[in-house]
């Protein structure tokens, strides 16, 4: 029904989409940190989370679908701090890294 052609063309638009989102999302992840901003939780993929690794205040996740990412970021009253401003007063830049 469908060519092989079309079937790897799908196939390398999705991975090429999950990657330009993968690096999109690194992005504001770096720019969180950077500038000292709360991240809870980085993910490449989505989905159910298959693999998980909390390193530092960040939880590192490998979701079991590959197409795509996530980051998750705050620093609300439920982290303990009333504002950004609290939040990036009290972390030296090294340790916000």
């Amino acid at each position: 029904m469908f060519s092989n052609v079309f079937l790897i063309s799908i196939f390398a638009f999705l991975l090429t989409l999950g990657l330009v989102v993968i690096v999109h999302e690194l992005g504001h992840f770096l720019f969180c940190k950077l500038f000292g901003i709360y991240v809870k939780t980085f993910s490449i993929g989505i989905g159910p989370k298959f693999l998980r690794k909390r390193w530092g205040e960040t939880e590192y996740v490998l979701s079991a679908i590959p197409f795509g990412g996530y980051k998750q970021s705050g620093w609300g009253r439920e982290n303990g701090y009333e504002s950004l401003l609290q939040y990036t007063e009290l972390k030296s830049v090294v340790a916000r890294l």
